[in-house]
């Protein structure tokens, strides 16, 4: 298999509730009014790393994909520009867990909105220094605060006619306690 470059970028599109795509909105402009300017594709990359930092899913891998977007109704496409190596930890949470990258990210969206805002304005640059403390002092009240690094790697055992064996594994790395070069290097290798 081909190595997954964290500084390379894959485009893909997402299909969301119009309600997400409305509180996306909202989420941006809140952002905004703090000096933080992001992106909706960066908005939703960092709710899909903290949907990954934060399942505990312990099920066994489901026969079939679950249905999302049935009706077609009350749906929006959106544009995705996503990192590699975060879109492969992605599939790979979604083939186990049976979920489309649409599904997870509306579920993201939906759960951890308010956490992804707290952590941004406790340091927002155009906020009042009480302020910073009001969304710092929510944010201290959270677990799992720290931050992180996702890993990908995947290896194919064998590829033969009647045999196919890879090997696939996502891990979390905690940025506490890192050397300048670790975090560097993971900079360079993970999402």
């Amino acid at each position: 298999m081909q190595r997954i470059n964290a500084l390379h970028y894959y485009y893909t599109s997402v299909t969301l509730r119009a309600r997400s795509v409305r509180r996306v909105r909202a989420l941006r402009k809140l952002l905004s009014r703090a000096g933080i300017e992001f992106s909706e594709s960066r908005v939703m990359d960092e709710l899909l790393r903290l949907y990954l930092r934060l399942w505990r899913g312990q099920g066994v891998k489901p026969a079939t994909l679950r249905r999302y977007n049935i009706d077609g109704r009350g749906y929006q496409v959106r544009p995705f520009y996503i990192n590699r190596v975060l879109h492969a930890a992605a599939t790979h949470r979604a083939m186990h867990s049976g979920e489309s990258l649409s599904r997870m990210l509306d579920f993201a969206i939906r759960n951890y909105a308010r956490r992804l805002l707290e952590g941004f304005l406790r340091s927002g640059r155009l906020l009042s220094i009480q302020q910073r403390k009001n969304w710092s002092a929510r944010y201290a009240r959270r677990r799992n605060r720290e931050e992180f690094f996702i890993s990908y790697k995947c290896r194919t055992d064998e590829n033969q006619f009647a045999n196919l064996s890879w090997f696939q594994q996502c891990s979390t790395i905690m940025k506490k306690g890192l050397s300048a070069e670790r975090i560097i290097e993971c900079l360079q290798n993970t999402a």
